[in-house]
């Protein structure tokens, strides 16, 4: 499976949501939602330089 560098980052920002979700939710403990927080972060982060790099690549 190859993914286009905008797809890769929509994923990334998905990936990044379900992880913030698991973080909120009431079962959780508090040493995973610091984790899925982290990952939520990261995620998101990657997701969103990947779409502004892919736009940029449509560009020039």
């Amino acid at each position: 499976m190859q993914y286009s560098m905008l797809e890769n980052g929509m994923d990334f920002i998905i990936s990044g949501i379900l992880h913030l979700q698991k973080a909120e939710s009431e079962n959780a403990e508090e040493n995973i939602q610091g984790r899925e927080l982290k990952y939520a972060f990261l995620h998101s982060s990657s997701g969103i330089e990947l779409v502004f790099k892919s736009r940029l690549n449509i560009e020039h």
